[in-house]
């Protein structure tokens, strides 16, 4: 049932991804992050959390630009990775298409990647829609079995 919910659909994969010290000078040239003097060690540290913090927001902001721009043109959409930390990617998306579908959705990535210079934006498919199968298969009944019953050359003939 699940594999014929996804007959005729697609999975996309859109990535985007920053380069980090870029993102940290827009942040800072906005006057987002309070720059001052070095200080001491935990002052440094302090600053180190609330940079990360803000690049953590702006990513989870442009991946929810990215999403909210595709989505119309998708059935269902899915993460594929949450962003947690500074360390993370902006996003990691799946998308399902119908497969007649694709043209406004390529149009789509193009426009976000004219929008979005400062983003390397990656586009995957078509792919199969393993995303969006849970893959949990109710398990076949068991046949009954009978050690004493076998069959072949060990095995007794009833």
């Amino acid at each position: 049932r699940q594999l014929d919910a996804v007959d005729g659909l697609v999975e996309l994969h859109v990535d985007a991804d920053d380069d980090e010290a870029s993102s940290i000078a827009a942040l800072t040239g906005a006057g987002r992050v309070p720059l001052g003097r070095a200080g001491d060690l935990s002052a440094r540290i302090e600053l180190g959390q609330q940079i990360a913090q803000l690049l953590v927001a702006h990513r989870q902001q442009l991946a929810e630009q990215i999403v909210a721009k595709l989505r119309p043109h998708a059935i269902q959409d899915t993460p594929r990775a949450i962003i947690r930390t500074a360390e993370d990617p902006p996003l990691r998306w799946a998308f399902l298409v119908p497969q007649d579908g694709l043209a406004p959705f390529d149009a789509a990535v193009a426009g976000l990647r004219q929008a979005h210079p400062e983003l390397e934006i990656r586009y995957t498919g078509p792919l199969p829609a393993a995303h969006f199968v849970d893959g949990q298969v109710a398990p076949a009944e068991p046949e009954p079995t009978d050690s004493f019953r076998a069959s072949g050359a060990w095995g007794w003939e009833a």
